[in-house]
């Protein structure tokens, strides 16, 4: 049975604010895109992506959970930085009571489901819990967006990539792997995406090799 108790309800909100603060505070410079603003936007579309389907109240309060510490990890160990924000959140969830395993379950798998940089390439397809459409669609709401080539650049500064012609292309092939999973994406966000790749084709015409 779902625990519901005051003692979550009450911390969580702190629990977040503290998080948010860190992630202000320490993240790295060089990080221009997997910055703070990167996961106040990932914040705010997690939860646009699941009013649009009438989550409840503790859905919304789960899923604030995972996406501010989806890139938490990044202050600790940046390869496997998804792995450690998984596990600092299922942690502090234990610690302040007031969920259940399930619950705490279900945070941490959705931030597993943000790795979808594999050995083997992209992949967008891991939904490991209900709630993980609304985080996945959120970490890379961008793709739908008008502000896209503008992530593609703090991309490829964080990286410090070159902008060359194989660089785009391989942002190509991200595009090409990737599919929306939550109604909301599917409906608003596809056609900008479209959009954003004949835009990323034509900078691959300007790039050198």
């Amino acid at each position: 049975m779902t625990n519901t108790s005051n003692t979550s309800v009450e911390t969580v909100p702190e629990l977040l604010f503290e998080a948010l603060h860190r992630l202000a505070e320490k993240l790295p410079k060089s990080l221009s895109y997997h910055s703070f603003d990167h996961t106040a936007e990932v914040l705010s579309y997690s939860r646009l992506f699941a009013l649009a389907d009438e989550c409840s109240t503790r859905d919304l309060q789960l899923l604030e959970v995972a996406a501010t510490f989806h890139d938490l990890g990044f202050l600790v160990e940046r390869s496997r930085h998804e792995e450690v924000g998984a596990d600092v959140a299922s942690a502090l969830l234990t610690h302040v009571g007031g969920f259940s395993s399930e619950e705490t379950e279900m945070v941490h798998d959705m931030i597993l489901d943000t790795k979808v940089r594999t050995a083997e390439g992209w992949n967008f397809k891991r939904i490991s819990t209900r709630l993980s459409p609304y985080l996945l669609d959120a970490d890379v709401s961008n793709f739908g967006r008008q502000a896209f080539l503008n992530k593609v650049e703090l991309v490829r500064i964080e990286l410090q990539a070159l902008p060359t012609r194989a660089f785009y292309q391989g942002v190509v092939e991200m595009l090409d792997a990737h599919h929306w999973h939550s109604t909301y994406a599917k409906e608003n966000l596809q056609s900008t995406k479209d959009i954003n790749r004949a835009r990323l084709l034509e900078l691959i015409d300007k790039a050198g090799s």
